[in-house]
């Protein structure tokens, strides 16, 4: 009902964007949580399964994600963005594995998107951030769960994901570089040269 409120907030009038951006932000994050805890239910069995777990927590993005592009919310996206990688540390070790970074990374491209479409680089930072503590905690804590091979593939691909959005601009080339996408491509080579 809070996401229905901040649509319908949203549609009266400007002056409660803010308002129903934040109501968009706590519908989301309590479908978060709801989905997050409802595997451990002893009375529903049926969603003790880590797959539909990981299914719900997807649409839960994909709405939060399609409601951040509709309402240009930068709150929205945030909260959307950190609700679903915080995936690994509640589900089931079993969905951890490629299944997960492949959805990170596609809710990374997402991201970096959204981020460039409402001019709001901090969520590109945000999403590195992320991305490197996901990795490296795939990497050091449980390094069991990826074939090298996975390892290898999901580190290039971040790390290429991060450098070409900030070297490529709808434009062209980017000719002038300030602190930030200097910032941007030192880490995502230090990803690849570190792991």
């Amino acid at each position: 009902s809070l996401i229905l409120f901040g649509y319908r907030f949203n549609k009266k009038d400007k002056k409660y964007k803010d308002f129903a951006s934040a109501l968009l932000g706590l519908g989301i994050a309590s479908f978060y949580l709801i989905f997050y805890y409802l595997p451990q239910n002893e009375f529903f069995p049926v969603f003790q399964n880590a797959y539909l777990s990981l299914i719900l927590v997807a649409a839960t993005a994909g709405l939060g994600i399609y409601s951040s592009f509709k309402f240009e919310a930068r709150v929205l996206s945030v909260v959307s963005y950190l609700g679903a990688s915080l995936i690994p540390l509640v589900l089931d070790a079993q969905v951890i594995g490629e299944l997960y970074l492949g959805f990170l990374f596609v809710l990374t491209v997402a991201q970096i998107y959204l981020g460039r479409k409402i001019d709001w680089q901090p969520l590109k930072l945000i999403s590195l951030i992320v991305v490197v503590g996901v990795i490296e905690w795939m990497m050091f804590l449980a390094p069991d769960q990826l074939s090298i091979f996975s390892q290898l593939f999901f580190l290039h691909a971040f790390s290429y994901l991060f450098i070409l959005s900030t070297i490529w601009k709808k434009e062209g080339w980017v000719k002038n570089f300030h602190s930030g996408n200097i910032l941007y491509i030192s880490s995502s080579l230090s990803i690849l040269i570190i792991n």
